[in-house]
């Protein structure tokens, strides 16, 4: 444990360390300063600031808000960022800059103000928004300097010194990195382009403290000393507290009590006391293992909560927790660099990193501008021995081919990860899944146009591009997600066994659908498990979300009986239950709507697509939607009783996810034996002519 003796010379000298500190840091300010501004990047950044003011607060709403995986890149949202291209102009030219010093006056304590953190958060938004937006266009290289300028602006957070600016610094790089991330998965960056955003990202590595927290955390301690000093001395300590906390008038605050009636001489032990700590604190920041430093810090907290000298306690932050972000940005921080370090050398290529659901969403985007009788056309049931209505091979021939190019690209990508286009929303039905369903639906019409030209190669092909997007969409631990990819893989399997059946494809041509066969999972082919762990997590968060909401009591009682049904209810009740989650996200982001807290932009539009009608009937749906929500209501307005316990009792049930997941091991090993008995025997064949 840490030995809280305090030093004799540190009591004795204490306002002597004070005095040196505020000398310091107004040096500090004078040497940033010195060269008149030309090089202080603050100068470009309040430039950038008064640009940002200026814009529309439409403008400003499209920009924030931007996601190219839910939201197409309209003329609106292009124009919207011409006009903001001075204020990243300005940015740009700010990054460049070697220092950031915008004048703050440490003495002004807890009144201190830094607007500048928010401005900059929001004008690294529109950098983000900027570079998807250059990306879509294919304008690569301008993607990359933006993502550098980016770069070279987390450095300069570190240049106030301030915990807040190093928590901000934190998650602005989180940004950053998800910016950065966009472009890896589209494959966008060749190993030039990587190297750009690479070098800034090193150099703020290369600090050894890249979110600068070690300083921010030192000058916190000096500041808080000299706050609470300067109101020691002047009398002004209730005003001061009322600074951190809001005073309640129906409850006496013993804390508040004891600072008002220290002495001189015990002040003096508590500032010592705390900056004992503080200097424990910086110790362990600068520790390498995260383990050890947790330990540490643990330690040290509970060492100086539990000592005589503790006051100080109540005016700190818990640093458990702001280590914890410490280590997670920077092992974010290292990952990146490693990923585009193994770029920029040619380990890796592009492709080896991309994400397969980029290439999905653009499908997808193609598909949906199909006009409304192909799409009609598309969802018809064809089968494989009836040759295709002229119109809709004519589509296919002439029109679908660049759509079917974005899934073969997706589909050849090892790693996908649909959860780019759920960013913003939980809905019951996620956005890309009807345009998956329509996407199986144009594979398999175009497999049977070639087999009916004769053009057998291609079918093939078209059908190892279903195997391999089944196996993609199998993995994405959403349950309509797995709905739809055991359908379309029952729908893929009819027509690959009626062709082999037939003998119309060649060996080879069965080993390359099967080498894509191969590529879905056989622990949980569809994904069923992992989507009901987690629908069961998504919806017990809900549950306590709603649980507080109730004015009812005891809400204990309510939220006990919600998560013994989420945890223990069958698979088959869990639609059901996502029902309820679904209706209650859309209640709440009304709410906000309502309240002017969630641009229109944002609000989510319940899915009114039939693409999933051979899956799950979008009336039922729509039923079951309203029944959650009569469900919510009843919870809201209504005591907790056992009878909580049957609530979703009398809900509408459509389809036995439990079924459905014993059925998908034994429909995939029947798959897996009907290759494997083709090509032996086309192989013993092949071997023994006679």
């Amino acid at each position: 444990m840490m030995p809280w003796l305090i030093p004799e010379k540190l009591m004795n000298s204490w306002r002597k360390f004070v005095v040196i500190t505020i000398a310091a840091l107004a040096c500090c300010s004078y040497v940033f300063g010195h060269d008149g501004g030309y090089r202080n990047a603050a100068k470009h950044y309040e430039r950038a600031f008064e640009r940002y003011v200026a814009l529309s607060s439409d403008d400003r709403s499209l920009l924030l808000n931007f996601d190219i995986a839910s939201t197409p890149p309209t003329q609106e949202i292009r124009d919207a960022m011409r006009r903001a291209q001075p204020i990243l102009n300005d940015f740009h030219r700010a990054s460049l800059q070697p220092y950031s010093d915008f004048h703050l006056d440490y003495n002004q304590g807890f009144n201190l103000v830094i607007p500048h953190v928010v401005h900059m958060r929001n004008i690294v938004r529109l950098a983000k928004a900027d570079v998807q937006l250059r990306l879509a266009d294919g304008d690569s290289a301008g993607a990359a300097d933006r993502l550098a300028a980016m770069g070279r602006n987390l450095q300069h957070y570190n240049d106030d010194r301030l915990l807040i600016s190093s928590l901000v610094n934190s998650a602005v790089y989180a940004l950053v990195d998800d910016t950065i991330q966009h472009g890896l998965d589209a494959a966008a960056f060749d190993p030039a382009e990587a190297l750009k955003i690479l070098q800034p990202l090193e150099q703020l590595n290369a600090t050894g403290d890249p979110f600068g927290y070690r300083d921010s955390i030192a000058t916190e301690q000096d500041w808080i000393v000299m706050a609470m000093t300067d109101a020691f001395e002047n009398d002004r300590m209730s005003e001061t507290l009322d600074l951190i906390w809001v005073p309640d008038d129906d409850h006496a605050d013993p804390t508040r009590d004891a600072w008002n009636a220290l002495k001189q001489d015990e002040f003096e032990l508590h500032v010592a006391a705390y900056d004992q700590f503080m200097d424990g604190v910086v110790e362990v920041f600068a520790m390498d293992d995260p383990d050890l430093a947790a330990e540490k810090m643990t330690e040290f907290s509970d060492a100086f909560v539990d000592s005589e000298y503790n006051l100080f306690a109540t005016v700190i932050i818990s640093y458990n927790h702001i280590l914890r972000s410490k280590h997670h940005s920077e092992r974010l921080l290292q990952d990146r660099i490693s990923d585009l370090r193994d770029l920029v050398e040619g380990e890796v290529d592009a492709h080896a990193i991309a994400n397969a659901a980029v290439w999905y969403l653009r499908g997808i985007t193609l598909l949906s501008d199909l006009d409304e009788d192909a799409t009609k056309l598309l969802r018809e049931d064809h089968l494989w021995d009836t040759p295709l209505p002229d119109e809709l091979v004519q589509m296919l021939r002439d029109t679908a081919q660049p759509i079917i190019h974005e899934f073969r690209m997706g589909s050849e990508i090892r790693r996908c990860d649909f959860s780019i286009a759920r960013s913003l929303e939980y809905p019951l039905i996620p956005r890309y899944t009807p345009g998956m369903r329509d996407a199986f639906h144009l594979l398999h019409a175009d497999a049977i146009r070639l087999m009916h030209a004769d053009e057998l190669e291609d079918a093939a092909e078209r059908l190892a591009i279903c195997y391999r997007m089944i196996g993609h969409l199998g993995r994405d631990a959403q349950l309509i997600s797995g709905l739809v990819s055991h359908t379309a893989f029952e729908h893929t399997h009819l027509l690959v066994e009626a062709t082999i059946e037939a003998e119309q494809f060649t060996t080879q041509q069965i080993r390359t659908v099967g080498a894509a066969f191969d590529r879905i999972g056989r622990a949980d082919p569809f994904g069923y498990a992992a989507a009901v762990r987690m629908t069961r997590q998504d919806i017990g968060k809900t549950a306590e979300n709603l649980a507080r909401r109730i004015d009812a009591d005891p809400k204990e009682r309510r939220y006990q009986i919600l998560q013994q049904i989420i945890t223990h209810g069958p698979p088959d009740q869990l639609l059901t239950l996502l029902a309820l989650h679904d209706a209650y996200l859309r209640h709440r982001e009304q709410e906000l709507f309502e309240a002017g807290h969630l641009p229109a932009e944002l609000k989510t539009t319940v899915v009114e697509h039939d693409a999933l009608m051979d899956v799950v009937s979008i009336d039922d749906l729509s039923t079951l939607r309203n029944e959650a929500q009569l469900a919510i209501a009843s919870m809201v307005n209504t005591p907790p009783s056992d009878a909580d316990a049957h609530m979703f009792d009398g809900l509408t049930t459509f389809t036995d996810i439990n079924a459905r997941m014993q059925q998908a091991r034994a429909v995939l090993r029947i798959g897996a034996a009907m290759f494997h008995l083709t090509t032996a025997a086309s192989d013993t064949e092949e071997s023994d002519p006679s």
